[in-house]
């Protein structure tokens, strides 16, 4: 699934009727950039995961219907992080990411490094002090 096509599964109207439309009429301006912006970073969000569990295509009709609950979830989780109240909708940030973890398994979890990547970053700083324990000259002992 590419970004544009996981852009598509929902709309503006998705989120605003996913929420009380006193809290959506409170964060969004009169053009309503702010949901678009909100619906872009969580497309972004789920197009990593998809990524990273190396989700294509074929996802059923279950799946993709749960998908698009992650991404309203998702999407008004952005919405209050526009405005600097994210704590408040810190429930919709964990649905979101625990209905993705249902579908594709702990690979959804960006905030969690895998193997490969805790490797790279050992093997980098295990080379970086050999260098360095080379150019390190001891230090005289001045009270002898």
């Amino acid at each position: 699934m590419d970004y544009t096509g996981i852009q598509a599964l929902i709309t503006d109207t998705d989120i605003s009727n996913a929420a009380d439309d006193e809290i959506i009429r409170s964060m969004s301006d009169e053009t309503r950039n702010y949901l678009e912006t909100a619906r872009n970073s969580a497309s972004a969000w789920a197009f990593a995961i998809s990524r990273r569990c190396g989700v294509g295509d074929e996802l059923s009709a279950d799946e993709l219907a749960v998908f698009k609950i992650a991404l309203i979830k998702r999407s008004l989780y952005e919405l209050y992080a526009i405005h600097d109240v994210e704590i408040d909708a810190s429930d919709k940030h964990d649905d979101a990411q625990n209905l993705m973890v249902g579908l594709f398994g702990e690979c959804a979890r960006l905030d969690q490094s895998s193997d490969k990547d805790t490797r790279s970053i050992v093997q980098a700083s295990m080379s970086y002090d050999q260098k360095l324990s080379r150019r390190i000259k001891p230090i005289p002992a001045y009270w002898e």
